[in-house]
């Protein structure tokens, strides 16, 4: 058992994770008030001043993660635990059933998901919904969750160091995710991780795994942004070919039917095609605040720490009967008030969260996503954390989908895996870990004592 302490000089970089998603999520306002969709928003000054003080909030616990961690060393132990080999090896172990459990067939048919993505959609969710004994495979992931996860954040964050048959093993398993769900006719795996691989690329270069050149440095900027650009057109021709899209006319249909401004500032010059596009990124990216601003003008009804993730409230109902675990969330009231679909429409995080602890609460869990994000930012950096390389991780992941919707928590991997990951890096980061320091301290410490082992992070 050992305190692993940082360099006398700083790294650079510890602030770079909220100077984005400040940028980010400003920008994404900017965009709901001022972009081509004229959402009828009746309650703007309550709106903006929510958002206002969650992005404060952000911020803030950030502030406060950044000088906890750099005051409070972390304690690692000296587990010979081969972590990453485990999780490359499960990974692989669970391609093949992963496949056929989601689409049918071992190997995907990404030529079909191309050609095309909405009929392939369909399908997937039509699967999905089916259950069948496959079903098995889902539970298994969601077991095997963190571990499953880990490899691919850990094996790019530190990608000098590792071996070339790991590099190659966690290529494989990427590139087979990827086929897999372009296969199931959905983009979010593709854009996941092209938003993620710079956000490890970064977090390899401040920590010292990776070196590189200033014009290296410049060919993966434009890597990166070609990427995105890529994914950009996938997730536009995705979006038009799935059937009920408003993305395949000017129109969001029900239930508030407005046609987006053709002469808006934003794409009064580009071709029709790109503006449909355009408009569809900014369809799924702000949708979400009007949703918001709708649910703050109804009525508090708690769902006790369950409904802000569909797994968790249909789980808690299925174990208790309470079906208002799962009716008593405000997007299932929005739905039942205005019918904005709960389950097709996006209603932002803020609004999942609020259905157990209020508005006022919510801004206050976002307080501890910002400082969380920090430390795990920060550890992974100064330590080459495995644990909080993975939840800075699913931090990212959810902070990039703030406007959307409580995206990890909304399928049973993604939260058990987040849950499970949160819960391990807070026994190893929190009070074990002062209580441990404490301890060593102390001056007249029996040599013959010891300190039971702790998993390595």
């Amino acid at each position: 058992m050992g305190v692993n302490r940082p360099a006398k000089r700083k790294p650079r970089g510890l602030w770079l994770p909220i100077i984005f998603f400040q940028i980010y999520l400003n920008i994404s306002v900017f965009l709901f008030a001022f972009g081509p969709w004229p959402w009828p928003v009746s309650n703007p000054v309550e709106l903006y001043s929510f958002l206002t003080a969650s992005h404060i909030l952000l911020a803030w616990g950030y502030y406060s993660g950044y000088k906890k961690a750099l005051r409070s060393p972390l304690v690692t132990s000296k587990s010979k635990t081969d972590w990453l080999r485990i999780s490359l090896i499960l990974n692989l172990v669970m391609l093949l059933p992963s496949s056929f459990s989601r689409t049918g067939t071992f190997i995907p048919n990404i030529m079909f998901g191309l050609a095309a993505p909405g009929e392939a959609y369909q399908n997937a969710v039509e699967r999905s919904f089916s259950g069948g004994p496959w079903v098995i495979i889902e539970y298994i992931r969601i077991i095997l969750a963190p571990l499953l996860a880990l490899s691919f954040p850990f094996v790019v964050a530190t990608w000098q160091k590792r071996t070339t048959n790991e590099k190659l093993c966690c290529a494989f398993i990427i590139l087979f995710n990827i086929s897999m769900y372009i296969s199931m006719g959905t983009n979010k795996t593709i854009v996941d991780t092209v938003l993620l691989v710079p956000w490890l690329m970064a977090l390899a270069i401040a920590s010292g795994h990776l070196i590189l050149s200033k014009k290296q440095k410049l060919i993966l900027a434009l890597g990166s942004l070609t990427a995105m650009f890529g994914a950009f057109i996938f997730f536009g021709y995705g979006q038009t070919q799935r059937s009920g899209g408003v993305a395949s006319g000017r129109t969001f249909g029900p239930p508030i039917f407005i046609d987006s401004d053709p002469d808006n500032w934003m794409t009064y010059a580009m071709p029709e095609q790109y503006q449909i596009y355009v408009e569809s990124l900014l369809r799924y990216l702000c949708q979400g605040y009007y949703a918001l601003s709708r649910a703050m003008l109804l009525g508090f009804e708690s769902t006790f720490g369950v409904g802000n993730s569909m797994f968790l409230s249909r789980t808690a109902t299925s174990l208790t009967g309470m079906v208002e675990l799962g009716t008593h969330t405000y997007p299932a009231r929005l739905e039942a008030a205005e019918g904005w679909g709960e389950l097709t429409l996006w209603h932002s995080i803020y609004t999942w969260i609020a259905s157990d602890v209020g508005f006022a609460g919510t801004l206050l869990i976002v307080f501890f996503i910002g400082r969380y994000l920090a430390m795990s930012w920060i550890y992974a950096i100064l330590y080459t954390d495995k644990l909080s390389i993975l939840l800075f991780t699913y931090l990212t992941i959810m902070l990039l989908y703030f406007p959307a919707n409580n995206q990890l928590m909304q399928n049973g991997e993604s939260c058990m895996g987040f849950l499970l990951t949160l819960f391990l890096w807070l026994l190893f980061t929190g009070p074990l870990m002062r209580k441990i320091k404490t301890i060593r301290k102390k001056k007249n410490l029996n040599p013959q004592t010891k300190i039971c082992s702790l998993p390595q992070a």
